[in-house]
């Protein structure tokens, strides 16, 4: 749901705002620790209508940029259509701190970052 604030730029004009944050809530799953080559899930929770949400992992010996989590009930996603967007995929065969961002995708075409997730594998 947008916000509504007032922009006195323009002659105290009303504009919708969006929250200024990529994920309401993020996880990879499971938790705390990954086993190494196990399958993993990345969950971005949402709190508006997106176009996109996608996800970069990177660690030191092992990068991944995934352009689509998925909210349709698959591909590792729990439900369909409750704004919790996730990916299945399988955890680096490395053992490592990892580090996962994710970026939510306006359906104007704006881009936010989410802070960065850390998990670990073993």
């Amino acid at each position: 749901m947008r916000k509504q604030i007032i922009c006195w730029v323009l002659l105290g004009t009303t504009c919708n705002a969006v929250p200024a944050m990529a994920c309401t809530q993020m996880q990879v799953l499971p938790s705390p620790k990954v086993a190494k080559g196990a399958m993993m899930t990345l969950v971005c929770k949402t709190d508006i209508d997106v176009k996109q949400v996608a996800a970069e992992i990177a660690g030191q010996e092992w990068n991944a940029a995934l352009p689509n989590l998925y909210d349709d009930g698959s591909h590792g996603d729990s439900a369909a259509n409750d704004k919790a967007y996730s990916l299945a995929l399988t955890a680096p065969t490395v053992s490592g701190t990892y580090r996962v961002k994710f970026y939510r995708i306006l359906p104007d075409q704006n881009e936010l970052e989410s802070q960065l997730l850390t998990f670990e594998v073993q």
